[in-house]
């Protein structure tokens, strides 16, 4: 089942929430699940990706 509200996320240049703006408009929730579910595809545990961090300095 697809998501019927998208949350889009305003952070300041220090990464503090500036405001969460609601996308309800069914075409713009589609992209930004299509998105999502694609991040969170290509994610790796943080430890995972730390490790590779130091291996590649």
């Amino acid at each position: 089942m697809r998501a019927l509200i998208a949350q889009l996320r305003h952070f300041d240049d220090n990464d503090n929430l500036l405001t969460i703006e609601l996308i309800t408009e069914p075409a713009q929730v589609v992209r930004y699940s299509t998105v999502h579910d694609a991040a969170m595809h290509h994610a790796v545990p943080y430890q995972q990706f730390a490790a590779q961090m130091v291996t590649a300095e």
